[in-house]
């Protein structure tokens, strides 16, 4: 596929996170491979929006909505690959993973959740690959210097807390505050971290290479429901979980009894079978009194209790491992979307009817009908297999239509329907 220019999509820096790692493992098998961000209208996008079919990979459903609006309905091939690995949120099973032509899934929960929800098309989520933890775990053998923000404390006094987005700063006031103590907080709570001030704790925005040193520097580790918790759990065994509303502002795309511990559905992965063990998961009390000297129990580490499947594979060839499924899915799809890139949409408008017009009707189209078929099928809002199917209904329920089937001259057709990339899930609800 050296012909084949391949383009990574971000919308925010998490994306660049997770796609980062494949860039050169893609360029051993396209042409060139280009990074592209919202905030960047550059000649790389400008080539993207004409090429003729191009490949694009995408960390997020946004970033995938923006290159179909500048690719203005021309058919291109399309990634999907998790920037996150934590199974908890609504986001993690969303139907519009479908609308890619194919998702690398990172784990194996991941995936069978997925398949098991769209039986139909769980061939797109059989592949399984999570380049961010090779990135993370490689940056944190760096033999970093000690991180300004463990103060004096001794190593084995270091305690890490990773807060997911939407931490409630004043929940963070009420935590231990000494040396040795960093709040690790998503990126875009930047702001709410430069106004909050602590006397001996430090409050530090999360990047990866200040991640990486801090979860390699840290005694023992307490993360929420984020994905670098579950990252972390592998890296370092002293990792633990907690889970308590009081922390955030909002759910969290959660559903409110997964912080109820009083509810069956408490810490529930949704569709999976599977919730975190309210023994082992700490709450607030719990955090403040590990923070303050206790130790929890051996058993309550993440790497303890987490079931196969539901922390990503330290193999050291994610990357690469994503790479060769990239390139081998853009093998087998790129000839069919190299055609339908390269044709009008009026001209395909008339295949699909000339094909109605020769399965349901068994003849040659008739014109002018036929076109104004081909212009009331482009016209339609609908998802291409809707309006395909409609139109072959029409068809059928035509009195030519019903006459050639009550007379026996007929066979149901074999409809074959070429999916532009979104219509799949839409043809499904």
């Amino acid at each position: 596929m050296k012909s084949v220019k391949a383009y990574l999509f971000s919308s925010e820096q998490k994306d660049k996170y997770c796609l980062s790692p494949i860039h050169n493992g893609l360029a051993d098998y396209f042409e060139s491979v280009a990074s592209l961000s919202f905030d960047n209208i550059c000649d790389e996008m400008a080539e993207f929006s004409v090429a003729e079919c191009p490949v694009a990979v995408f960390s997020s459903i946004s970033a995938y909505d923006f290159a179909k609006f500048i690719r203005g309905g021309r058919p291109f091939i399309s990634i999907g690959l998790e920037h996150g690995v934590a199974p908890f949120k609504g986001y993690t099973y969303n139907s519009r993973f479908l609308e890619y032509d194919c998702y690398i899934s990172p784990t194996r929960m991941w995936a069978d959740r997925l398949a098991r929800l769209h039986p139909r098309y769980a061939k797109k989520f059989a592949h399984i690959a999570y380049p961010r933890i090779d990135d993370l775990s490689d940056l944190a053998k760096q033999p970093w210097p000690v991180h300004s923000a463990w103060g004096k404390a001794p190593a084995a006094q270091r305690d890490l807390v990773i807060l997911s987005w939407g931490v409630n700063f004043s929940t963070l006031r009420r935590l231990p505050d000494r040396e040795g103590v960093v709040y690790l907080v998503h990126p875009s709570m930047w702001k709410a971290a430069a106004r909050t001030k602590l006397s001996h704790a430090r409050i530090v925005v999360s990047e990866p290479d200040v991640a990486a040193s801090l979860v390699s520097q840290a005694s023992r580790i307490f993360g929420d429901f984020s994905s670098m918790t579950l990252e972390a759990a592998l890296l370092n065994n002293q990792t633990f979980m907690f889970v308590d509303r009081r922390f955030y502002g909002s759910d969290c795309d959660l559903a409110p009894e997964f912080f109820d511990r009083a509810h069956d559905g408490f810490g529930s992965v949704q569709h999976t079978g599977f919730a975190l063990p309210k023994k082992y998961v700490l709450d607030l009390q719990g955090v403040c009194d590990a923070l303050g000297g206790q130790y929890p129990e051996p058993e309550a580490a993440v790497a303890s209790w987490a079931p196969s499947g539901m922390l990503p594979e330290l193999s050291g060839d994610q990357g690469a491992r994503a790479a060769a499924v990239i390139a081998s899915v853009v093998k087998g799809l790129w000839e069919e979307k190299r055609e339908l890139a390269c044709m009008s949409p009026n001209l395909l408008a008339m295949k699909v009817v000339d094909a109605a017009y020769r399965e349901v009707l068994g003849r040659q189209p008739d014109y002018p009908a036929a076109l104004a078929h081909a212009r009331n099928w482009l016209a339609s809002d609908a998802p291409r297999p809707a309006k395909t199917l409609s139109l072959y209904n029409t068809f059928a329920q035509s009195a030519e239509g019903k006459r050639r089937w009550e007379a026996g001259n007929f066979n149901l057709p074999e409809l074959k329907l070429e999916l532009m990339a979104g219509d799949a899930v839409k043809a499904s609800q």
